[in-house]
């Protein structure tokens, strides 16, 4: 092999080489975690449903980003039409908390939370809240 031949295959290799360590490192780069599930920025998470000992239906939530919300409620988890929101209104926040005092707090309540008009519950089903 001449040394015209010896410098090409150098050339090659080395340009081999160094697109497959760039590759590697764009793809460590943009690694994502998709085997986990991803959630719109409006999700709900953490979300407390309780009964209070005044007898008020408590709903408290937390997004990852400022979105709207609301909780539609009811007694019976197949007809969970009524509607409250915040005290504060319809505004824009990351922390959620509704109060409904004008429920019968001897019955079971089954609530639904809507964020930026999209309804969450749990797998599905309204959540029922826990009395205290």
């Amino acid at each position: 092999m001449n040394t015209r031949n010896r410098r090409l295959v150098l050339v090659i290799s080395f340009t081999i080489l160094t697109l497959t360590v760039l590759t590697y490192i764009y793809i460590i780069s943009n690694k994502r975690d998709d085997y986990q599930p991803k959630h719109a920025p409006e999700t709900p998470y953490n979300t407390r449903v309780s009964i209070d000992k005044n007898g008020c239906l408590l709903t408290q939530w937390q997004t990852t980003e400022k979105s709207i919300g609301y909780i539609k409620y009811g007694d019976n988890p197949d007809n969970v039409t009524d509607i409250a929101q915040t005290s504060d209104g319809l505004l824009y926040a990351d922390n959620h908390s509704v109060s409904v005092c004008t429920i019968n707090s001897t019955n079971d309540y089954y609530v639904i939370v809507v964020s930026n008009n999209i309804p969450y519950g749990y797998q599905g089903e309204p959540i029922k809240a826990e009395k205290n």
